[in-house]
């Protein structure tokens, strides 16, 4: 039998917890937080590389900016816990995002963009996705591109555009003016903010972070048209509000919004541009009897704001029934 006295015991524990404290006050002392910006600086912090907006945030293409990514890490071990943001955090960044984007716009004389929920559901599916796959480009795994997410939610629109970013995570909610700051020094996603043709009326912003990255996805669309026309004397002309050629295939809700008129101005919904056609071909007396086929008439309007189930084809003929010329403006916006 091999015994062990009551003396040897505190000393073969007092040898082990002084190798044990050894090692990792020599790990603590070897070991560093290191990062490396995009531009090569290598930084304490990962939020000193944001400080300048031409680093700190890393956008798709159109527009090269680089992320501060750590380097050397600690052993698992040590490494501090990381927990991504609540979604309330994550929910106030987006609002900030387009805050950010908005004030931009002012500032370059345009108009601030309305919010967009299925826009910004899109966005933030495809913000997780990107994180969660540890890719970073504008195709999905599934090889689906802006517009097929945003279908998928079932938002219909003219047209859309996307910016991303992709910021480093330490446990700090990134800040949005790094981000915005970033998009607005590369010319590809600055025009989908500062659009000088005024296309885009509303925006989502999704943010999804993981334990080493957030991805930030900035969806553009344009959900109103408004246009401005003018009619001689007798004069009348026909414009689309669910034009064949948007593609959208099927009825979409819209609101039209008739204003700035000046003249004598009748307005008729008409189901599709082949009874303009047949109006036109009326006799003068038939066509000012109003015998043609009309979803909804306003004469001798002064405006007015209408909500249409527009089918495919569904326009608006307008006719100067004045003396003198009639000037007015229409807006067509997706409801749905």
């Amino acid at each position: 039998m091999v015994g062990v006295s009551n003396e040897s015991m505190p000393k073969a524990w007092f040898f082990l917890l002084l190798l044990f404290f050894g090692f990792l006050l020599s790990g603590c002392l070897q070991t560093q937080y290191k990062y490396v910006c995009s531009d090569g600086r290598i930084l304490d912090l990962p939020q000193a590389c944001l400080a300048d907006a031409s680093a700190g945030v890393s956008s798709g293409p159109g527009g090269a900016v680089g992320s501060a990514l750590p380097q050397p890490t600690l052993p698992p071990f040590f490494a501090p816990s990381i927990t991504p943001p609540s979604s309330g955090e994550l929910g106030f960044l987006e609002l900030a995002v387009l805050d950010r984007v908005n004030a931009a716009r002012v500032e370059n004389g345009l108009g601030a963009l309305e919010w967009s929920e299925r826009s910004a559901s899109a966005a933030r599916k495809y913000a997780q996705e990107l994180v969660e796959s540890g890719r970073f480009a504008h195709t999905g795994q599934n090889g689906s591109n802006v517009h097929e997410r945003l279908d998928a939610e079932g938002l219909v629109y003219f047209i859309a555009n996307e910016n991303l970013a992709q910021v480093s995570f330490n446990g700090t909610v990134p800040e949005a003016k790094a981000v915005v700051d970033g998009w607005m020094q590369s010319p590809g996603h600055r025009s989908n903010i500062i659009d000088v043709d005024k296309l885009y009326s509303h925006a989502g912003v999704g943010v999804y972070c993981g334990t080493e990255v957030c991805v930030f996805v900035y969806s553009a669309v344009s959900l109103r048209r408004s246009a401005s026309y003018s009619l001689e004397r007798n004069f009348y002309s026909f414009v689309y509000v669910n034009d064949p050629g948007y593609g959208f295939g099927r009825t979409v809700p819209v609101r039209l919004v008739l204003s700035d008129v000046s003249g004598q101005l009748d307005a008729f919904v008409l189901p599709n541009s082949s009874v303009f056609e047949e109006a036109k071909s009326l006799p003068p007396s038939d066509f000012k009897a109003r015998r043609f086929s009309y979803l909804k008439a306003f004469e001798g309007t002064p405006g007015f704001t209408e909500y249409v189930n527009a089918s495919v084809g569904t326009g608006v003929m307008f006719v100067n029934a004045g003396e003198g010329s009639a000037r007015f403006s229409l807006t067509v916006e997706l409801t749905g």
